[in-house]
């Protein structure tokens, strides 16, 4: 973690690329290899979470939008459907 609430789902090889991910290149919810769900399951039930999700290519608002919906959805409601 770096900063608060903070998650990185990667180990870049230096720092201006640590810095070039954190400005403008990551992933959407479930693409990376952190266990979102479980990070998720520890925190207390109820408090409101957000998405910071700049990426590199271009990607039309809408699309970006509807792409991370539909990937934050599938972690929220993963266990769910078991």
């Amino acid at each position: 973690m770096r900063g608060p609430g903070a998650l990185r789902t990667g180990r870049p090889a230096d720092m201006q690329e640590i810095i070039r991910q954190a400005r403008s290149d990551r992933l959407f919810p479930g693409e990376g290899g952190l266990d979102l769900k479980g990070l998720l399951g520890a925190l207390p039930a109820g408090i409101p979470i957000s998405l910071e999700i700049p990426v590199a290519k271009k990607i039309e608002p809408l699309e970006r939008a509807r792409r991370a919906l539909a990937a934050t959805n599938a972690i929220l409601n993963a266990g769910e459907a078991a």
